[in-house]
């Protein structure tokens, strides 16, 4: 019988990951598969253990681990290490699931149509606003709108064969939430597609049940400083690009968003909202400060590496750009 694991990396979260964990009681479990979860704490201080402990499935048995690293790469890192599955289910904290899916996440896999499968999540109803566009459902985490090419995955609703691992060890623990605060599971995806693994959409959805101060401008401005950390750290470490003009586009970009903000006075950090304009000048901003502080530093990955290597082992040739790298989009 195969076997699958169930992995929740979770931080503070308790009441969130109660509800997630309820509809983890719901799931169906094939009769073909032997399903555990494994819940990480990364280094809660509120109640978490104790809901942990009220969750009751006896076709889902769980585990609990403390990590006291923080960061999620951390916590999904000390998952896998403990894991027995053939099969690694990921979802997070603040996700709702449907009833079979782990039916529809494993199917492509057991069929031998994948390596990897990316479903599809959605931000819950009472979360959506008529002012969104799409780069704000993206920015969000939510992917109806993906394209059919995009096999990118997302943690919140992905799985993955255990032999992945063989080639792609583990996730960068400098990206994601408590590193620079994102695209851990996009760098994992291209990893596994330079691997020569096969990635498959599902349209299996999940339901994602975020905090609302989430919409707050405050926090989409934080998402754009991250979004542009996270990139440079992909462009530099990765792939090896060397951005020509760093210097003056920080200074360009720099200048627009200043000026916006002075022809935009009145907008409140604790408002609901945020105009796309404003969120790309801060990310750029966020880019090109990141990767000056990184381009004259020793690279972590091989050019498109599959695992960091050591820093005395050489990183081969340095490609060049002029403010672009085709990974970060930026």
């Amino acid at each position: 019988m195969k076997t699958a694991t169930i992995i929740i990396c979770t931080c503070n979260r308790a009441e969130h990951l109660r509800e997630t964990l309820k509809s983890v009681e719901r799931l169906k479990v094939p009769s073909f598969l032997s399903v555990n979860l494994i819940i990480v704490d990364n280094g809660s201080v509120d109640h978490t253990r104790k809901v942990v402990q009220g969750y009751a499935s006896e076709l889902i048995p769980v585990s609990y681990l403390y990590e006291p690293q923080r960061g999620k790469g951390h916590a999904c890192n000390r998952a896998i290490s403990v894991s027995q599955g053939d099969l690694l289910l990921w979802t997070d904290d603040d996700v709702r699931l449907p009833p079979n899916w782990i039916l529809q996440m494993t199917a492509p896999l057991l069929a031998g149509q994948a390596d990897g499968v990316s479903g599809r999540v959605r931000m819950a109803a009472h979360l959506e606003r008529k002012w969104m566009l799409r780069t704000h459902f993206f920015r969000l985490a939510d992917n109806r709108f993906r394209s059919k090419d995009d096999l990118t995955m997302v943690g919140a609703n992905m799985a993955f064969l255990r032999s992945v691992l063989h080639k792609v060890p583990h996730f960068e623990t400098e990206l994601g939430p408590g590193g620079s605060g994102q695209r851990d599971d996009t760098l994992f995806s291209h990893q596994m597609l330079r691997a020569g693994f096969r990635i498959l959409q599902s349209e299996c959805e999940v339901e994602h049940h975020f905090e609302e101060n989430r919409l707050l401008r405050r926090a989409w401005l934080g998402h754009g400083e991250a979004s542009g950390r996270s990139s440079a750290m992909l462009c530099f470490h990765w792939e090896h690009q060397a951005v020509q003009g760093a210097v003056f586009f920080r200074i360009l970009w720099g200048i627009a968003l200043a000026l916006h903000r002075i022809s935009h006075p009145l907008a409140r950090m604790e408002q609901e909202g945020c105009g796309r304009g404003e969120i790309r000048m801060v990310e750029q901003v966020a880019f090109y400060r990141a990767y000056l502080r990184y381009k004259n530093g020793t690279r972590k990955y091989a050019r498109y590496g599959l695992a960091p290597i050591l820093p005395e082992r050489g990183v081969g040739t340095v490609a060049e750009t002029r403010g672009a790298c085709a990974l970060s989009g930026t």
